[in-house]
């Protein structure tokens, strides 16, 4: 059964037309991905993502229905004391109520000062 939060993500997504998401709409997504994001079958070992940290760090959006594409930041420490910056593409599939993890782009790695 859907749970009210992803029903309205859902429903204001089909709203929008497909393609990249509008600077304007991202915080308002934002915040309706932020409400559903526990709700939703996180499909990955990496299910690290805290709904708080999707407010103001999710790249770009693309919507193509029903699948809802952004990229995040994340870090990790190295053995070495650094720390890798990857950036992540998740992808959302609001009919299914499922996120995975699609590519994982390494950035770059910072030393720790």
């Amino acid at each position: 059964m859907d749970r009210i939060r992803i029903v309205r993500l859902r429903a204001y997504m089909r709203n929008l037309p497909a393609g990249q998401i509008s600077v304007g709409v991202k915080k308002h997504v934002e915040q309706l991905l932020f409400e559903s994001w526990n709700d939703l079958q996180i499909n990955s070992r990496d299910s690290r993502v805290e709904p708080y940290g999707l407010i103001n760090r999710t790249g770009t959006l693309t919507w193509q229905p029903p699948c809802l594409t952004f990229q995040i930041e994340s870090y990790e420490a190295t053995i070495s004391g650094s720390i890798d910056t990857k950036v992540r593409e998740w992808t959302v599939n609001l009919e299914t109520a499922q996120a995975v993890i699609g590519r994982t782009i390494p950035e770059e790695k910072h030393n720790r000062v």
